[in-house]
């Protein structure tokens, strides 16, 4: 038994010890005929005399609190006590946690999410169309129980250890194959296991950019990856994209100007605007990145979710220098909850990435890899890919026709071949926050340009995540957010229209 002493405090040890137990019989944490440690016992555990200990129990059995029999010990009783009242402990003033971490990143959910939840609706229907991940309702249950029951089966000791920080030998031979027929295989390329995409991004920041440097990427940008390079203090420079990926113009600007130290992308289905990146502007990309010797991290979360179109290659199928560390993640095409990401790197950073992987949480989960490595032997990945294009194309298509029909003229949205969600694009200083909390209200959820600026600037558009809602439910959503949006127009015209006008002398 733990009791806390205090040998500078003014109370006897012997009262310390009657107070202590005294407290945890009266909370009932020690319960009515439980036998406390004999006095010697005691007394060597917490490291006072046999006679301390004794004098406390005297004291509890003075009080009614313990009964002491003969040759058998003292046991807890309340025959007869009145309930008392719940102690509290009295405590100073809290530690205040807000000053303490007030220099640091932000690690709470945006203010605008939880604002947006506030104004839906507390009863009836909402349409949450804030994140673009797998339709819990398709994932293939009856597959991965199947699976899972099999390899328990054939499961050794070596499972249950440390896994190898590079990951279930298997799988990476099986991602090792897949990205050659991609044409993303270097013979100086090795392939690391990581705890999904999101692990990824923190372990290839930790290992190349310290406190201070600066990381490019796209504007908007994926919130996930912004966290990361708030966390790590980075500098972040957020450029500007046209339909495709980052403007070079801007790019060839800023590494001319900064002394940059990652690029990165998301070329294809570009999270949140689903822009893909073509080749003449993937070339353009890595000349750049090449000419100031500036590595690319290119997250390829979405590439296997292409519903209509040729396949574009990737940006490391371009990559001859070995500049390009690909990502890649199971989340978005299986499910998110087995957390198994990949890492294709030139074989010198790999090394480096294992190390800081195996400092971070020690190895590999091998008993999900081993999962997904038997589910892809088995075909099962391929065929649930199939699955859930078909669905989530019809999805796409349906949110599609419902903005067609129903949003105001001056507001336009991508068109993505693929992935999980598209960008609704306002016209320039209108802000997306108004209109958005708007939709909220009516029950229709999406997410607010501030959460993918890193200072959380509000942008003039937002993201509508089509993945996990059904075609009627996106059809309602585009008509209530065509509602609100042209209440917003006309609400920032009739401020305008009634701004007060200086004469012209």
């Amino acid at each position: 038994m733990l009791i806390p002493i205090d040998r500078q405090a003014g109370t006897p040890l012997h009262r310390q010890i009657h107070e202590h137990l005294a407290q945890l019989i009266r909370r009932e944490i020690l319960a009515d005929g439980e036998r406390l440690p004999a006095a010697r016992q005691l007394a060597s555990e917490i490291g006072v005399t046999r006679s301390t200990v004794s004098q406390a129990y005297d004291g509890l059995q003075a009080e009614g609190l313990v009964r002491t029999a003969v040759g058998a010990g003292t046991f807890v009783t309340r025959t007869g006590l009145a309930p008392a009242p719940p102690h509290r402990i009295a405590r100073r003033a809290a530690f205040d946690w807000e000053r303490f971490l007030a220099d640091h990143a932000p690690t709470t959910e945006d203010a605008s999410l939880g604002e947006l939840f506030a104004a839906a609706p507390p009863e009836g229907p909402v349409i949450n169309l804030l994140r673009p991940i797998p339709d819990p309702a398709l994932a293939p249950v009856a597959e991965v129980r199947r699976t899972a029951r099999a390899v328990l089966q054939l499961l050794d000791a070596d499972a249950l250890d440390y896994g190898s920080p590079w990951g279930y030998e298997p799988l990476r031979e099986v991602l090792g194959r897949q990205l050659a027929t991609e044409g993303m295989d270097r013979t100086d390329d090795a392939t690391l296991l990581v705890n999904g995409s999101q692990q990824g991004i923190d372990i290839i920041v930790r290992t190349l950019v310290a406190p201070g440097e600066v990381i490019v990427t796209e504007r908007p940008a994926y919130k996930g990856a912004l966290r990361v390079f708030q966390a790590a203090r980075a500098q972040v420079r957020c450029l500007p994209m046209d339909e495709e990926s980052l403007e070079t113009a801007a790019l060839e600007r800023t590494l001319r100007q900064d002394n940059v130290r990652l690029i990165y992308v998301t070329p294809t289905f570009h999270n949140p605007t689903g822009a893909t990146m073509g080749p003449t502007r993937a070339r353009a990309i890595l000349e750049l990145a090449r000419r100031h010797g500036v590595p690319i991290l290119e997250d390829g979360c979405f590439r296997n979710l292409r519903y209509e179109g040729t396949p574009v290659p990737a940006l490391k199928n371009f990559d001859d220098e070995g500049l390009v560390i690909h990502l890649g993640t199971f989340s978005k095409t299986l499910f998110p909850g087995l957390r198994v990401g990949w890492i294709a790197a030139p074989q010198q950073l790999a090394q480096r990435l294992s190390l800081a992987r195996h400092d971070m949480d020690l190895g590999s989960v091998t008993l999900a890899q081993m999962v997904i490595c038997r589910l892809h032997e088995q075909g099962e990945i391929a065929r649930h890919l199939e699955r859930v294009r078909a669905v989530y194309r019809a999805r796409r298509d349906a949110l599609l026709d419902g903005l067609e029909r129903h949003l105001p003229e001056p507001v336009q949205w991508t068109r993505p071949a693929g992935g999980m969600s598209l960008w609704v694009r306002l016209p320039e200083g209108l802000g997306s926050l108004g209109a958005v909390r708007r939709a909220a209200g009516r029950g229709v959820l999406v997410a607010p340009g501030s959460i993918f600026d890193p200072a959380g600037h509000d942008l003039d558009g937002f993201r509508i995540a089509f993945s996990t809602a059904e075609a009627p439910d996106l059809v309602r959503a585009a008509a209530i957010l065509g509602k609100a949006l042209r209440e917003e127009i006309d609400n920032r015209q009739s401020h305008v229209a009634a701004a007060p006008r200086l004469p012209v002398v």
